[in-house]
């Protein structure tokens, strides 16, 4: 993934091709070890999630952050 917010780049995203053939950008999710944000490694990763939520939600794409507990990972966090 490119950078989208600063130096913010989310871990993995899923694209696939569409009914027309053009690729389209399905999901995005970031792998933490915990899902508790006053546990994040810097200072600075939860305002750049924060900050992804907003981002990917203006633009309707999937976005999710997950941890290594999370089974169904390509559910949305709204399912």
């Amino acid at each position: 993934m490119p950078k989208i917010i600063g130096n913010y780049v989310p871990d993995w995203s899923v694209i696939r091709k569409d009914e027309s053939g053009k690729y389209k950008l399905q999901l995005v999710r970031e792998t933490k070890g915990t899902m508790n944000p006053n546990l994040l490694q810097f200072p600075s990763e939860k305002r750049k999630i924060d900050c992804a939520k907003k981002h990917f939600k203006s633009i309707e794409i999937d976005y999710r952050q997950i941890d290594d507990k999370i089974v169904n990972w390509w559910l949305s966090d709204n399912s």
